[in-house]
């Protein structure tokens, strides 16, 4: 079992509980589902992901991250995350 077919397996048996709480905002596993399915639909149909096709992932923390990695992973896609804190490095003169 990998990390999609768990998540998979929990929104399937949990559909209605809280999966993300977020300030005042709360999404359920099924939100989280359908959401995911979406990213996962639009990665495929419009960049032709397929399955082993690394995606980066910039984003911050926030809920569209998890909505971000489960549509990558469902689509067959690695998730490559990129730090949001990563700073270009100064040129350095030999």
């Amino acid at each position: 079992m990998n990390l999609a077919t768990a998540f998979l397996n929990c929104a399937q048996n949990h559909p209605q509980k809280i999966a993300i709480f977020y300030g005042e905002r709360e999404i359920s596993y099924a939100e989280l589902l359908a959401q995911s399915q979406a990213v996962a639909a639009h990665l495929q149909n419009q960049f032709g992901v397929k399955p082993g096709d690394r995606v980066a992932l910039w984003l911050k923390n926030c809920p569209e991250f998890p909505v971000s990695v489960f549509g990558i992973l469902h689509a067959g896609g690695v998730v490559v995350p990129i730090n949001n804190f990563l700073k270009p490095t100064r040129s350095v003169t030999f």
